[in-house]
């Protein structure tokens, strides 16, 4: 067996299963680098954000595991000092609480296309992804490589992604306050974020590619059947 994260490896040792090697989730790094975006401003326009606002966005299912009540409750308190707005793209359970109880500042708007999520991500100040745990989150790799700055848990795999705040804010758990507080840290420091982001942009493209991943299964089985010819 092997694991899509090294957090993932040692979870799995719960159910019996040894797993010490590392097949990285990973996307189509390919796809991104010559990639045309939408211009920010024009993005910003679609959703009515103002143009001197904080832009946030997730984009997921919308469920208690992701962190998204905290992650709401954050940016209304937040609203009372800056000028900040959650865009949430993604459908689920949470979606009605989610569009009812927050005001204009978090705004649901449903289940959208990739190209849409794409786009957003690389308008955004910053992706937001508060979660409960993870594996590890493609959409991580994703907005990494839509050069979007990222605000996370350092939970599962995203903990190995952005392993200190050389690659951006991590936060070490989801409360409410840990939260607010992670996107207060970006919101005031623009160079800071600019610095995280190109970082994890590297980082992504360097070692979460396909090619990366099916070197390290072939790794993993060639060892596997030179230990059963060795038997």
């Amino acid at each position: 067996f092997m694991g899509v994260s090294k957090a993932a490896c040692e979870w799995s040792k719960h159910f019996g299963l040894d797993n010490s090697e590392v097949a990285h989730n990973a996307i189509a790094i390919e796809e991104f680098l010559d990639k045309k975006f939408v211009e920010k401003e024009d993005v910003r326009k679609k959703y009515q954000i103002p143009i001197d606002a904080y832009f946030l966005v997730y984009a997921g299912r919308l469920i208690p595991e992701k962190g998204l009540i905290q992650l709401a409750k954050a940016v209304e308190d937040l609203s009372k000092e800056h000028k900040i707005y959650l865009l949430l793209a993604g459908d689920g359970p949470l979606y009605e609480e989610l569009s009812r109880n927050y005001g204009k500042t978090v705004r649901c708007i449903g289940s959208v296309s990739r190209e849409e999520i794409l786009q957003l991500l690389h308008a955004c100040d910053s992706f937001c992804l508060p979660s409960d745990s993870e594996g590890l989150p493609t959409v991580v790799l994703e907005a990494a490589m839509c050069q979007a700055h990222v605000i996370a848990t350092q939970y599962g795999g995203t903990g190995e992604i952005i392993s200190d705040n050389d690659f951006g804010v991590c936060l070490k758990d989801n409360r409410v306050e840990t939260v607010e507080k992670g996107i207060q840290e970006a919101l005031l420091d623009e160079k800071k974020c600019k610095q995280q982001a190109e970082n994890l942009h590297e980082r992504v493209k360097e070692e979460y590619s396909w090619g990366k991943t099916v070197d390290a299964l072939l790794r993993h089985f060639n060892n596997q059947t030179r230990r059963m010819e060795n038997m």
